[in-house]
């Protein structure tokens, strides 16, 4: 069986906050965590924070794939 983890994701206005949690018991225990920064010229090209999210969302997906 695989084991759960918690997946945290805290999309800030230039950076995307990422990060993996192993429960354990009633504690948890940090896994792995990656903070990546947006270049600012980058999301000016987005018209809405709406359009963002397939940018935002192959950042979490290239920090799981890693």
């Amino acid at each position: 069986m695989a084991q759960a983890l918690i997946l945290t994701i805290n999309p800030g206005t230039t950076t995307i906050r990422i990060g993996l949690f192993e429960p354990q018991g009633p504690e948890v225990r940090p896994g792995l965590e990656e903070t990546s920064a947006l270049a600012e010229t980058v999301m000016a090209g987005f018209a809405t924070i709406a359009d963002q999210l397939p940018f935002r969302a192959e950042a979490v997906r290239s920090f799981l794939d890693a």
